[in-house]
């Protein structure tokens, strides 16, 4: 029958249409006029066929397979038909084979002639040249971004017609969710993605690469930080060993030391006033680094919260075992 249909993969319109138009494919970004989105697909399927459009079947994943409230909306559109596949980590499911299913139950039937395909999937290209052998002709609708290519070559060469469409088209019908704009311009995504594909993103490793740079480059340095200061460290820390903390005094002078016995649980250290500020980082389970700016001696708290002081001994210079 003289007839075209078109099938949408939203997914892929969503977050490419939203990259094309706002530089964001994160869905939550941008919002869109559904109503308005699928006349303009409606028109440009008619015009490029001069068929009349038997309907639109829109294809979208969801937390398995649940409707929600826009899913509703959508279905309650004069010539939508929803087909709702299964999302799971890292993939979707449910989703190609729906439009398998409906493309080919429709060349069977002769119910089309013409048949317009919203998607870049790979997968898809199979199912395109099945169907044209039942004689359906297939025009694949693309989304340029940034004037790039996003469709696979195997599905650009299997499909009989391609229509492309971009930011001009598509701005109308979204808008960009406040609060959500991308934080740089496309020159500045494009700049640090280039210098990442060269060096690797190695941000969290450089932490551990300056330790020596920074030891080395404060050795005979003059620079003193006179003001009274706390350490407390732990007695089994596997990265800050007790040599870590050597020459301190020599930076700075007001500095009390103390070691503290920890096993497996975390201690507490609490300002016995309000005046004490304590900074805590926690490295492991057995590692409590406390650095803290204080005229008084800290206490601790035990297991039971009651509050314990620190023992008399000495071990090292100004060193106490608590």
């Amino acid at each position: 029958m003289d007839r075209c249909a078109l099938f949408v993969d939203a997914g892929y319109v969503l977050a490419d249409g939203a990259m094309a138009v706002h530089g964001t494919r994160h869905r939550e970004s941008a919002s869109w006029d559904y109503a308005g989105l699928l006349s303009f697909m409606g028109s440009i399927a008619r015009e490029r066929t001069g068929r009349p459009l038997l309907r639109c079947y829109w294809y979208e994943a969801s937390v398995e397979g649940r409707r929600t409230s826009e899913h509703d909306s959508l279905a309650d559109l004069p010539g939508l038909k929803l087909r709702l596949g299964r999302t799971r980590p890292g993939r979707r499911e449910g989703v190609e084979s729906e439009i398998r299913r409906d493309l080919t139950t429709l060349a069977r039937n002769n119910a089309i002639s013409d048949a317009l395909l919203v998607s870049a999937e790979e997968d898809l290209a199979q199912v395109v040249a099945d169907v044209q052998d039942l004689g359906i002709r297939v025009t694949i609708v693309h989304i340029t971004v940034g004037g790039n290519w996003t469709i696979s070559r195997s599905l650009r060469q299997e499909c009989d017609d391609i229509i492309e469409i971009g930011e001009g088209h598509l701005r109308p019908f979204t808008q960009l969710v406040a609060g959500t704009e991308p934080l740089g311009s496309d020159d500045e995504l494009r700049f640090y993605v280039d210098v990442y594909e060269r060096t690797g993103f190695t941000g969290g490793l450089n932490w551990y690469r300056a330790l020596r740079k920074d030891f080395e480059e404060a050795q005979g340095s003059e620079y003193v930080v006179d003001i009274p200061a706390l350490l407390v460290y732990a007695s089994d820390d596997w990265f800050f060993f007790e040599a870590s903390y050597d020459g301190l005094d020599a930076y700075l002078p007001q500095i009390e030391q103390h070691e503290i016995e920890v096993e497996v649980e975390l201690m507490a250290i609490r300002p016995p006033t309000k005046d004490l500020m304590v900074v805590s980082i926690d490295f492991t389970p057995f590692t409590l680094w406390s650095l803290a700016v204080s005229s008084s001696r800290p206490f601790r708290r035990n297991r039971m919260g009651r509050e314990t002081g620190s023992a008399p001994a000495c071990r090292r210079r100004g060193t106490r075992r608590w």
